[in-house]
């Protein structure tokens, strides 16, 4: 499986949608799970966690050299 730095990569370089995709598919769980704990309201969120995605892909040129990205 292609870990996550090298989908950012393929994003970044390649324009590849389907890969930033992945990245999603791969830690919307993990996000709203947080987000959920943090905020305390289903729909704040789902605010945030569209908020991380529009971040990550904003700032994916330089989240790809990070070790452990999901951190």
């Amino acid at each position: 499986m292609i870990d996550d730095n090298e989908l950012l990569k393929r994003y970044v370089e390649e324009g590849a949608e389907a890969a930033f995709a992945d990245v999603v598919r791969r830690n919307i769980d993990l996000v709203y799970a947080t987000a959920l704990r943090v905020v305390g309201d289903s729909h704040r969120a789902q605010d945030v966690v569209q908020s991380v995605f529009i971040d990550v892909a904003r700032k994916a040129r330089y989240l790809r050299r990070h070790p452990a990205f999901v951190s």
